[in-house]
């Protein structure tokens, strides 16, 4: 008898743990090993760093004024100094944060792409939930409009448009590419748009609303082309089996061999030539 799985609201969407999410999903990629051992409570899981601190409160902003007024709250001491002239005002590593936030508030296009208009219906943190190639699945989308059949993800970025070499690609890229590829950015909107297909039954349009930590941000909407959305699937289906036999059914993975898990339990077996090495 299969196990009902439970309905995902605000209050329990992360705390559960019967569904798959994309960010658990490219932790199993990068070692199911790991990711089983945090599933079982032998492992710790990444901690939250400040970048994506700083992207919850970009995040939170435009979400709702409750939101933002919940990152505040929750994270006061990460976020807000309490000494001498800068008491009660974001640390330095923050600070660009409220630029960010300026840089698209004051835009007209984000505006309207992002918030829809006066007539659309748009949801912000939509929390979707279906089944993946036999996975039970959830997300959260940033925004969502039903009206106009696309969604928006919102991303923090450390550039745009700077030159950075993809190990993937194998050639130097633009920063939002080079995130898009090595983040695995399309296999998350592949993964939204087939939610999506599931619980409206039509297909929605996805973009990136990029915006850069830069002292000046740029920024940039980015359509997600079909041909992209294919290299996710793609990278989707080649993991899924193997995910869906460790997660679902408890088989034992291989590790990755090189993460802090599988260090912290290597043993040495022989010697190994500097071939071995190279192709490791």
């Amino acid at each position: 008898m299969e196990m009902e799985l439970p309905i995902l609201t605000e209050k329990n969407y992360y705390d559960d743990v019967f569904y798959m999410s994309n960010s658990r999903f490219k932790e199993y990629i990068a070692c199911p090993l790991r990711q089983q051992a945090i599933d079982l409570g032998f492992w710790k899981g990444k901690k939250s760093t400040d970048a994506l601190l700083l992207g919850n409160y970009v995040h939170s902003y435009f979400e709702s004024e409750e939101a933002h007024a919940k990152i505040l709250d929750e994270n006061g001491a990460e976020l807000v100094s309490n000494r001498g002239a800068t008491k009660g005002k974001l640390k330095t590593a923050f600070k660009i944060a409220d630029t960010m936030i300026k840089t698209l508030e004051k835009d007209e296009l984000f505006n309207a792409f992002y918030h829809g208009t006066e007539d659309d219906i748009v949801i912000k943190e939509a929390i979707l939930t279906g089944e993946l190639e036999g996975i039970p699945f959830k997300a959260k989308v940033d925004s969502l409009n039903i009206s106009k059949a696309y969604f928006v993800d919102l991303k923090t970025m450390e550039s745009i448009r700077k030159e950075a070499y993809s190990p993937t690609l194998k050639t130097y890229t633009k920063q939002a590419i080079y995130n898009i590829v090595e983040y695995s950015y399309h296999m998350q909107m592949y993964v939204y748009r087939e939610l999506l297909m599931q619980q409206y039954g039509y297909e929605f349009t996805p973009y990136i609303v990029a915006v850069s930590k830069e002292g000046v941000p740029d920024k940039e909407i980015l359509a997600i082309t079909d041909d992209i959305l294919e290299v996710g699937r793609e990278q989707f289906e080649a993991h899924a089996e193997l995910i869906r036999e460790v997660f679902l059914d408890g088989a034992t993975p291989d590790g990755c061999g090189h993460c802090d898990f599988c260090l912290t339990h290597k043993k040495l077996e022989r010697a190994i030539t500097l071939d071995e090495l190279l192709e490791k």
